[in-house]
């Protein structure tokens, strides 16, 4: 709204003061470009608040002829590119947010499956500090004795030899 009325205020000082008329374009520009980027709207809303105020700065030049063809050609060439770049900034900024809120999310998911699966391979206790990177885990218990290990190529190794081969080996 602010932006809006301060574009109108531009127009209106084009429609009553004749002085200076062909830079109240850089006026509305300085309008433009406040509303992309102070308010970063949507891309329909940008593109409806450039043509509002392009369409408002032609309703008053063009029919008080106050400025010369060419003036008024270059004005609007000045005003549309604004406006067209001005667009394009919101709509980068909303793509940008868009895939950095997927990729957080993907992210999440993943880490999510990742811990799921860590805890169905090991226990809960064991996961835990291994994600909190305690390294080695180690834990000594005079009655017990359990192992955790990773053994290169072991389902070949084990592919053909008895069950109690592979607990000789570890001995």
């Amino acid at each position: 709204g602010t932006v809006l009325v301060s574009g109108g205020g531009i127009v209106a000082l084009l429609a009553v003061g004749r002085e200076e008329v062909h830079l109240h374009w850089a006026g509305l520009m300085l309008a433009l470009m406040s509303i992309y980027g102070l308010f970063r709207p949507r891309f329909p809303v940008s593109v409806a608040l450039s043509l509002v105020l392009v369409l408002a700065f032609n309703a008053v030049v063009i029919p008080s002829r106050l400025l010369p063809l060419g003036f008024l050609i270059a004005d609007n060439f000045f005003l549309l590119a604004a406006g067209a770049v001005g667009c394009l900034v919101p709509y980068s900024l909303e793509r940008g947010s868009r895939e950095r809120f997927l990729v957080s999310r993907r992210l999440r998911e993943e880490q999510q499956r990742s811990e799921r699966l860590l805890k169905n391979i090991l226990p809960g206790p064991i996961a835990d500090r291994l994600k909190a990177g305690e390294e080695p885990i180690a834990d000594q218990h005079p009655a017990v004795t359990v192992l955790f290990a990773d053994i290169s190529h072991f389902t070949a190794l084990t592919a053909h030899t008895a069950a109690g081969d592979p607990v000789h080996l570890l001995q």
